[in-house]
């Protein structure tokens, strides 16, 4: 078991070209071992999907990261939404400051937001 949680943590990469493909970082926002919502956050902040689960121990399948089953069908929406490749990132502990990109894809989502407020 201990080998597939390890396998579980490596990125997923789905590229169509070759050189760097767009971040997606799936984390879980919740406390863990509890109900909540899982999102997947495009570098930019875009978020494009999210999943409400049951328990936090489902979150990793629920929004796509398998690389062997996609039930939850979240790959189609990422495969539309970055054309030219992706890498699904992981990120087991939300917290800030435990992950610089998603850190960095929060700001930029945190600006989207403001700026939609003011074109409101």
């Amino acid at each position: 078991m201990q080998g597939l949680r390890t396998r579980w943590l490596e990125p997923t990469r789905r590229s169509r070209k070759a050189g760097a493909v767009t971040k997606i970082y799936c984390f879980h926002n919740s406390p863990p071992d509890r109900e909540g919502t899982v999102f997947a956050m495009r570098e930019d902040g875009v978020v494009l999907a999210s999943h409400f689960c049951t328990n936090a121990s489902y979150a990793y399948m629920d929004i796509g990261m398998d690389p062997e089953r996609d039930w939850s069908k979240k790959r189609a929406i990422y495969d539309a939404a970055c054309p030219d490749g992706y890498e699904l990132v992981w990120v087991p502990d939300a917290t800030h400051g435990n992950c610089a990109g998603l850190d960095e894809a929060y700001a930029r989502n945190q600006l989207l937001a403001q700026r939609k407020e003011l074109e409101a």
